[in-house]
Order: C-alpha cells, then sequence, then structure tokens
C-alpha cells in the first residue's frame, strides 16, 4: 500500500508540476490536435505504454513476492474484485 501511495504521488507531481508528463493529457484528451499543435504523439504513447508495462512488471514482482511463487494463472478473476472494491 505504501508503494503504490509513493507511486502515485509521485505521478501526480509529474503529471501536474511538469511540462513533459503533462503532454499526457493532451495527447489523452484529442490525439489528432496534440499531434497538430506540435506534440510527438507517437513517442508519448511508446513512453506511456512503456511506463505502465514497468509498474505492471513491479505489481507483478511484489505479489510474487508476497504470495512467495510466480504463477501465470494467479490474477484470474482478480479484476471482479476490484471493481467490487472500487464501487
Amino acid at each position: 500500500v505504501w508503494g503504490m501511495l509513493a507511486l502515485a504521488a509521485v505521478a501526480h507531481y509529474l503529471l501536474r508540476h511538469t511540462g513533459h508528463f503533462r503532454r499526457f493529457y493532451y495527447v489523452g484528451g484529442n490525439p489528432k490536435a496534440a499531434r497538430l499543435s506540435g506534440i510527438p504523439v507517437d513517442g508519448l504513447q511508446v513512453l506511456g505504454f512503456t511506463l505502465m508495462g514497468v509498474i505492471a512488471g513491479a505489481a507483478g514482482l511484489a505479489y510474487a513476492a508476497r504470495v512467495g511463487s510466480a504463477v501465470s494463472t494467479v490474477g484470474v478473476g482478480a479484476e471482479l474484485r476490484v471493481i467490487t472494491a472500487v464501487i
């Protein structure tokens, strides 16, 4: 939980207070308008997917460390628990 909160705080700071990461808002809102305004949309999309892959990998490592094993089917059905927790 503390790691997730720290990651959320860092992401909030980067998205709100740095110009480079603020461009993610523009690309997510309207990629065509962002491209026309000179923002490298393709590069930001690659960076966004790469960052999400790194974060997902870190989450997998943390979960494997908690459980004590790495099984490829461990997250099957977890989507419904997460949706229930959010609602």
